[in-house]
């Protein structure tokens, strides 16, 4: 019997080793893998046409309305809003007191945006006069430009720990993302419309009419997820989800927004611009219209979109030599940039026939967006 006991706790602790052993094989491999693969960088939220918030003079929103300028000096620390027809609205300047940081514009509402002083720890870079204004909780002010009554503002104040990351809109809505992953949408007269929960951290969000398209991140390096929703639309659309591939994986989205006709585009830091078009399957599918850099000269130089003109075939740009935004002064100087389609052998005469072919088709389908009402087709001294 003593032989049999002995037996039995030399296998049990033949067993506990081999488990032992197994258990931390298991660790090893896991701590391999987590080694060998390589962290995900989440490209941080941002305003489409805007400079970055270190610079003393920045601009917050440059779009085919107009331009917001931000200047955070000693002796200047106000906000000018100007519109590219005066017709529309005189000139605005403001005090900012708020630590106003983001802003969108349409020709009925301007929308101005505090990040909160709390939501700025993870920012690499901020102007520190900009920090003394800022209040400890997000703000969304809106200035109604068409209003008929006397109460041309309204303003609203986010729940504690709850930070707006950036804003939009339309000449029916705003819209904020929030650090909750929330989408809180907004009449113009300051109706809360709508909450929606996105899948990811927000890249950015534009606005056209009715119609929000929202970018985040995934878990790929390589593709950012984007939605399209239809705010209170009597064509009852359904919203569109997926994910958008970008030129290789360490590109970032530089500018998203609708075109004049209201379709949706991206830009990435290599230069490619993208859009939905319909494939020869009958179904839309992001395509490269244009590679703006193979336009350029030298490598430090680069295009700073500002809007999209669809029915001239012209990208709206400020050539930036040298840097990769432009400077507040002196003012620069917009300028238009043939779509350019990135086929192959490009200079042979039978692919400048595919490129005006492939044009012209693309054309007709995007104007089939286009509503005579919408009012968004301006800049027409530019072009």
């Amino acid at each position: 019997l003593m032989l049999d006991n002995d037996d039995e706790q030399s296998k049990d602790s033949l067993t506990s080793s081999v488990v032992a052993n197994s258990d931390t094989v298991e660790k090893k491999q896991v701590l391999v893998k987590q080694i060998a693969q390589p962290q995900i960088q989440q490209q941080p939220a941002f305003q489409p046409s805007c400079t970055p918030l270190v610079l003393p003079e920045r601009y917050m929103i440059w779009n085919s309305i107009g331009l917001i300028t931000q200047f955070n000096k000693d002796e200047d620390d106000s906000i000018e809003i100007e519109f590219h027809n005066a017709s529309y609205h005189h000139t605005i300047h403001l005090k900012n007191q708020f630590g106003y940081t983001m802003a969108d514009m349409s020709k009925e509402v301007v929308v101005l945006a505090s990040p909160g002083s709390k939501s700025i720890d993870d920012e690499n870079e901020i102007n520190p006069i900009l920090t003394t204004s800022l209040k400890s909780q997000s703000r969304l002010a809106c200035i109604l430009l068409n209003s008929l009554d006397t109460n041309k503002e309204w303003s609203i104040e986010l729940p504690k720990k709850e930070y707006i990351k950036c804003v939009c809109a339309s000449r029916t809505l705003v819209a904020c993302i929030t650090t909750r992953k929330f989408i809180r949408i907004y009449h113009i007269a300051g109706t809360q419309k709508e909450i929606i929960s996105i899948s990811g951290t927000p890249i950015c969000m534009s606005a056209y009419d009715n119609c929000l398209f929202v970018l985040y991140n995934t878990s790929s390096q390589a593709c950012v997820g984007y939605s399209i929703y239809y705010i209170d639309d009597l064509m009852k659309k359904e919203s569109e989800h997926g994910f958008v591939g970008l030129s290789d994986e360490s590109a970032k989205v530089d500018w998203a927004g609708f075109s004049d006709e209201g379709n949706p585009y991206i830009y990435d830091s290599n230069g490619v611009l993208y859009t939905k078009c319909l494939t020869v399957s009958s179904r839309f599918a992001w395509t490269p219209v244009s590679n703006l850099r193979a336009g350029l000269t030298h490598k430090s130089d680069n295009y700073w979109i500002v809007g999209i003109a669809e029915r001239n075939q012209m990208i709206k740009t400020i050539h930036c030599k040298g840097s990769r935004y432009p400077y507040v002064l002196p003012r620069p100087t917009l300028c238009m940039v043939n779509f350019s389609i990135p086929l192959i052998d490009a200079e042979s005469e039978k692919t400048k026939f595919e490129q005006e072919l492939w044009k012209n088709k693309y054309l007709t389908l995007s104007l089939r967006n286009y509503d005579h009402s919408s009012g968004i087709l301006e800049m027409d001294e530019y072009e």
